[in-house]
């Protein structure tokens, strides 16, 4: 249970539901948290450092002012979360998504580069205009994701599904693709293939 301290590190939280609960401006680093609630939390203005996520709920959670760095999300649920509103100017790098299912989120208008999102769902969520340099979205579902002038160069999307990327709108130079999926870039061309 986090209670009222400032600093946690190397603690590692399990099975805690912080649902609908004020955990704001507390520092968290080398902490692991497994089988936690975050549905509805504040997390506004906290810092974690070095932590990992193991099949936690971010449902609705609020990350206004929120650091992360060096952090790793594994088999996670993460609906409504807006990772536009988190710090990212003073420390925003190393996020690890695997095997999450991330629904309805936004990373638009963020410097994404070399994230890792592998082996994730990640549905109807919003990239608009993200750096997304290096990122590696392999084996990710895609279905109903938003790219519109991203930049995806060097991105990996090897035996991933149902994206939609416009390559008029977006940066897919020496981004890698497998078949059968790449051939959907051509939909956004006025051509006829027999």
């Amino acid at each position: 249970m986090i209670v009222d301290q400032e600093e946690y590190t190397k603690k590692t939280f399990s099975e805690e539901d912080f649902a609908e609960q004020e955990i704001r401006s507390i520092t968290f680093e080398g902490c692991t948290f497994k089988s936690c609630n975050f549905t509805d939390t504040n997390l506004s203005a906290s810092k974690f450092t070095s932590c990992s996520f193991n099949n936690c709920n971010f449902s609705m959670t609020r990350m206004d002012n929120v650091r992360f760095q060096r952090i790793k999300f594994e088999k996670c649920k993460i609906l409504g979360v807006n990772f536009c509103l988190c710090d990212t100017h003073l420390a925003f790098t190393d996020l690890e998504f695997l095997k999450c299912n991330i629904n309805m989120s936004y990373f638009s208008d963020m410097a994404c580069k070399g994230f890792k999102f592998s082996e994730s769902n990640i549905l109807d969520t919003d990239f608009t205009k993200s750096i997304l340099i290096s990122a590696d979205f392999t084996g990710c579902n895609l279905s109903k994701s938003i790219f519109k002038g991203s930049d995806l160069s060097k991105a990996d999307f090897t035996n991933a599904k149902n994206y939609s990327i416009d390559p008029t709108i977006n940066n897919i130079k020496k981004t890698k693709f497998s078949m059968p999926e790449v051939m959907t870039l051509i939909n956004f061309f006025d051509i006829l293939i027999e």
